[in-house]
């Protein structure tokens, strides 16, 4: 019954975070235009880098850690202070570097508005302990706070965004609900969890943040190959270029960010199952794989088909290159769907962090190279194709990973 609501709890706080933008995409599409539009995925881009940094993978490795203590208040709280601590630290450097770099490149200087309403979502990073509640399984206030953060943020976007000049409004608005619902969900986890002040030493961050560099390399080099695409595209086409192909990408990706909840929410099971036995987890995965599948394969079938329908409904006429984006990409839920199921069932419960963090190190690094030699050959067709084959690649790599374990081989026969 517990994982039952967790997973639920996740739908509603993923259906808020995607398709509430999403009900504001086609508004943004048309008053802000390609250009703006472009500008302003491109400088959530930017940020994503710095808000990975601030992260350092905790989402993965606190959870677990809180998972583990969750029944002890005094280990749970000195988990919590020191996590946050950390996250803190880093958020605070990342900071910095990004202020620094705003106003040292002319081009970003003279849109310095709009990349620093982008900022707010380095703080947000620090605000919002998805990672506690995660470990906790107790995700239905954030999901409440979240929409309710998301629907206020919905409401001001249609009344104080009303041309391309107010591009920096609509950022701040996206990233400065994430700063409120973390402050209120701060406020409601102090209310209900028995958390005490515990006293963190500099030498408690550094380990935190040791434990941790493995999930980090994993987190920020998939962060390459996802935001960092918009970046890139942006880098070489200009703002246009990025408006064109953000606006299909952030359709893909919030077709499969659906089945993210599921994920989130099955990681911590699947992490005690593993403290537990190997052939436990290892039905557990396989129990989740049976009925993930179907789901995304037909999920990526539609989103072919219909593309170009869902681009003029959602987005209008302005953005026909966008179609081809969505239809080279639309397997994407397929193949993300089952490396994920790979890498929270079974890579990061059984403990192949590292295995895994070189995987994610060596796609980010082949997905940089594929987009910039594709681009500049076939333009978006080719920055497009190059994230395909980088999923591939991941997923791949991950199931011989796995074959390769010590004792894995023959449970992964099913």
């Amino acid at each position: 019954m517990a994982l039952g609501r967790n997973i639920l709890a996740l739908y509603v706080l993923h259906g808020a975070n995607y398709l509430l933008p999403l009900l504001a995409l086609p508004y943004l599409l048309r008053v802000l235009g390609p250009q703006s539009f472009g500008l302003y995925v491109f400088a959530l881009a930017v940020t994503q880098f710095f808000v990975l940094i601030a992260d350092f993978g905790f989402n993965f490795t606190a959870t677990r850690e809180v998972a583990a203590h969750r029944n002890n208040p005094a280990k749970l709280s000195a988990v919590f202070w020191t996590i946050t601590m950390s996250k803190a630290a880093l958020a605070a450097g990342s900071a910095a570097v990004f202020a620094a770099l705003v106003f040292s490149i002319p081009g970003w200087r003279a849109d310095w508005p709009v990349f620093m309403a982008s900022g707010l979502a380095i703080l947000g990073s620090v605000a919002l302990p998805v990672w506690m509640l995660q470990g906790l399984e107790r995700m239905t206030a954030l999901a409440a706070v979240n929409i309710l953060s998301k629907s206020l943020s919905l409401v001001l976007l249609f009344v104080l965004v009303k041309d391309p000049a107010d591009t920096w409004i609509a950022v701040a608005l996206q990233t400065g609900s994430i700063v409120v619902a973390g402050l209120i969900t701060h406020a409601l986890l102090f209310s209900t969890t028995r958390l005490t002040w515990v006293r963190t030493t500099l030498n408690d961050l550094v380990s935190a943040i040791r434990k941790s560099k493995a999930a980090f390399a994993s987190s920020f080099f998939s962060g390459v190959y996802t935001s960092g695409n918009t970046f890139l595209v942006g880098l070489m086409g200009g703002y246009y270029a990025a408006g064109q192909f953000g606006a299909g990408d952030r359709l893909v990706r919030a077709v499969h960010g659906l089945m993210w909840p599921l994920f989130q929410a099955t990681y911590p099971r699947a992490s005690s199952y593993a403290a537990e036995s190997r052939e436990r987890v290892l039905a557990f995965f396989w129990w989740c794989m049976r009925r993930t599948i179907p789901v995304t394969l037909a999920t990526s079938a539609l989103l072919f088909a219909f593309a170009e329908e869902l681009i003029v409904l959602l987005f209008g006429n302005a953005y026909p290159e966008s179609v081809v984006v969505v239809r080279v990409m639309a397997c994407l839920p397929f193949i993300v769907g089952i490396s994920n199921m790979l890498v929270f069932q079974l890579i990061f419960p059984l403990g192949l962090d590292n295995a895994c963090s070189r995987i994610i190190m060596t796609a980010g690094v082949l997905n940089t190279c594929l987009v910039v030699v594709a681009y500049s050959l076939f333009g978006l067709v080719g920055a497009s194709l190059s994230i395909v084959a980088t999923e591939l690649f991941v997923t791949i790599a991950m199931i011989i990973v796995l074959c390769r374990a010590p004792g894995a081989r023959q449970p992964l026969k099913a």
